[in-house]
């Protein structure tokens, strides 16, 4: 019996079977059987994937036979790089060195430059939007101003910038001229995170100029798609303009929007939006406001940002409270006048002035802190009472004026008749005072000349300050006859 012998199958060099040499495939042109083409390759592809015998003869769970083609492709390439130095000095650097090709090779290179520009720019930007809520951006009060301490209305500010988790609400913080609001407002809020703040001046009640003051305080700047856009930005051109101003304010909201939920999700708790001084948006440009209460409401509606509303009393808070965007609306905190205590803590103990003293600039101003302080300061500049009071007083006739009320103004004979009603019961309804005024228009126009001002959540109007209430008693006492600045020294 002749002895068995075993042969040795060697592996396979590449996925072709046979070589071109010494075989019957030489004989054909293509000299060699591709593996796609066999039946053994069919096998193996209809084979699981997760089992199947490699041309190694070793067990592969993750390879298949068009990966190991492909791996047998690079493996080739591999093998031929060394030729493309060669490759580059002969046809590609000949190129380059051409207009057409170095054209060509600078648009490609600027091209990648400035997609990765873009990439880090929008990082940065991004970054930036973060970093505005994770800081706040709620300036600081000077340190040269001295503050009143005032824990009770302090704690309630506190609690609507930095609302517990689920709060869905929005807030309106109303108080006249010179109550402190927005003094309060910006001390707490500067040392809470997730505080956004903005100031809406004189200059910002279009759509367009506060959307820009809105991305200011925001640092909103437009996606960045090229180098080109940050060259125009740095002469002053704004790159990728919207088309109209409404179009910027949606804008910024919208990105407001995306990094309150980032916000959220990171501190378990909304953002605060503060917009300080909407009273200007209610004389100006009432549509704007409309608009921020209605955001104000969806806002609170998806729990995505709460919003706190800064105002002083008047037009603003009668126009939110009167309309259907107020079924959203959870605290109305009213910054009312220091009480007796607290304003004569004020004036002895930080300011150091004596009792009789204290007693007499609490009888001018009521409390009003703007109006304590600046008699103070004009007390220390002149040493005269008699002339503060003077000067207090004449700032206060000259708003009468203003509006027409004395030396024979149109709203002479309805402000007196409302100033004795109020000096008579404490207050007057606001019916009365627009039927006394002649229509709603003209009592409308009455309480915009920070003469009658209203309280919050009711129907009452009282005067705006204690220096106009003096005012207003002189003047119903001699309805007659013009109000001389010697008058404002008498006491009594």
């Amino acid at each position: 019996m002749m002895a068995s012998r075993t042969a040795r199958i060697r592996p396979y060099p590449s996925p072709c079977f046979f070589s071109h040499l010494g075989s019957s495939a030489s004989k054909f042109p293509g000299h060699r059987f591709h593996a796609s083409n066999s039946p053994l390759f069919q096998f193996q592809v209809l084979t699981p994937k997760y089992f199947y015998q490699s041309t190694h003869r070793r067990l592969s769970t993750g390879k298949t036979p068009e990966l190991s083609s492909t791996n047998w492709n690079i493996k080739s390439f591999l093998h031929i790089s060394p030729k493309l130095p060669q490759r580059f000095h002969k046809e590609i650097k000949p190129l380059l060195l051409t207009k057409s090709g170095l054209s060509a090779a600078t648009f490609l290179i600027g091209c990648a430059c400035s997609v990765v520009y873009a990439y880090c720019s929008n990082w940065a930007r991004e970054k930036h939007l973060q970093q505005a809520l994770l800081v706040g951006s709620v300036p600081n009060v000077p340190q040269k101003k001295q503050l009143v301490e005032r824990k009770g209305i302090a704690a309630d500010i506190t609690s609507v910038l930095q609302p517990k988790s689920g709060y869905d609400r929005y807030t309106i913080i109303v108080g006249n001229h010179g109550t402190g609001k927005t003094t309060l407002v910006r001390q707490i809020g500067h040392q809470i995170d997730g505080v956004l703040y903005v100031d809406i001046d004189s200059a910002s009640v279009t759509d367009e100029r506060f959307a820009q003051q809105f991305a200011k305080a925001f640092h909103w700047t437009p996606p960045t798609r090229n180098w080109f856009d940050v060259m125009l930005s740095v002469l002053g051109i704004t790159p990728n303009e919207v088309a109209d101003e409404r179009t910027l304010l949606v804008k910024v909201f919208k990105e407001f929007r995306n990094q309150s939920q980032l916000f959220q999700k990171n501190k378990n708790r909304c953002p605060t939006l503060v917009l300080d001084n909407v009273n200007r948006l209610a004389q100006w440009n009432p549509v704007l406001l409309d608009i921020l209460q209605d955001k104000a409401k969806d806002a609170a509606d998806e729990g995505l940002f709460t919003t706190v509303f800064v105002t002083s009393e008047g037009q603003a808070p009668i126009r939110m409270l009167d309309r259907s965007a107020s079924s959203r609306l959870g605290k109305v905190i009213v910054v009312e006048d220091l009480d007796r205590n607290e304003a004569m803590d004020f004036i002895c103990n930080k300011k150091g002035k004596s009792s009789q003293v204290a007693e007499s600039i609490y009888g001018l101003t009521g409390g009003r802190l703007g109006l304590l302080i600046s008699a103070i300061n004009e007390l220390d500049d002149h040493g005269n009472f008699a002339e503060v009071r003077a000067l207090l007083l004449s700032d206060a006739n000259e708003k009468f004026l203003k509006a027409e009320i004395g030396a024979g103004g149109k709203f002479t004979a309805a402000g007196i008749q409302i100033a004795s009603h109020i000096l008579q019961h404490g207050r007057i309804s606001r019916r009365d005072l627009y039927q006394i005024s002649g229509g709603i228009r003209h009592g409308q126009q009455l309480l915009s000349t920070n003469i009658f001002t209203t309280v919050p959540r009711s129907e009452w109007v009282v005067f705006d300050s204690k220096p106009i209430e003096i005012v207003a008693s002189m003047l119903v006492k001699n309805p007659d006859s013009e109000i001389q600045i010697g008058d404002f020294t008498k006491t009594g």
